[in-house]
Formats: structure tokens, sequence, C-alpha cells
């Protein structure tokens, strides 16, 4: 199985093989049992058209400097939120935890970083 970290979906063939109407009817039957409802569903719904893709597609946050490649494409923070130790005071930014100024340093790359500065200054 996986995680649901990052997931790309192949929505041509997701609407031509029904697998909406498939998922809705394993969450009405089985959807009380699931410990994580959309992650358990993907990978009982779709076990057998599964594509892995390489690890840099989903480092996780909690051991990333030490074992994942240089070539990190989506970093999934598990436990760690940084971006809940990023505010503001007096118009400058705050990064609580030391963890958040290498979240923070690559927010800057991103075009969504004036959607979160909006937010908190």
């Amino acid at each position: 199985g996986f995680n649901m970290g990052f997931l790309v979906a192949n929505l041509d063939l997701w609407r031509e093989n029904g697998f909406e109407k498939i998922a809705l009817e394993f969450l009405k039957t089985r959807g009380k049992d699931l410990f994580y409802p959309e992650q358990c569903l993907i990978n009982m719904v779709f076990l057998e058209r599964i594509l892995e893709l390489p690890i840099h597609y989903n480092c996780y946050s909690d051991s990333f400097k030490e074992h994942y490649p240089k070539n990190i494409i989506m970093l999934h923070f598990i436990q760690y939120k940084p971006w809940r130790s990023v505010s503001s005071l007096n118009g400058r930014l705050i990064c609580y935890e030391a963890e958040a100024s290498f979240w923070l340093a690559n927010l800057f790359c991103t075009p969504f970083k004036n959607d979160f500065f909006k937010e908190r200054l």
C-alpha cells in the first residue's frame, strides 16, 4: 500500500472504469471500518492499478536530511507542520522552530508565497 502524501491520478481512466461509483459503494459498505478512510479506500479499490513513484516524490519530513536524495520533489510533513510555526510580529516574520526556516525558504520559491503571507502579515 501507500499513503496519500502525494497522489497522481489518471482521471480519464478513473472515469472510464467507473471508479467513482466503486469507491462510493465501498465507502457505504466498509467506510466505518477504515482507520484512514481516503488512504484505505484508494489502497483497496485501486490495489492492482497502482504505479509506485520513486521515493523523491513523497519524502517523509522527519528524516529527510539523513535518508533521502537531494532531488526531493515532494516533502511529506507527517507529524510536524512547519507552517504552524511561522507568524509575524510588527510585520516581521518569526519562525518558532528551526525546521520551519527550511520550509519557509522553499515557500519563497513557489507561486503560493503571497497567499501564505497575506494571512499572516
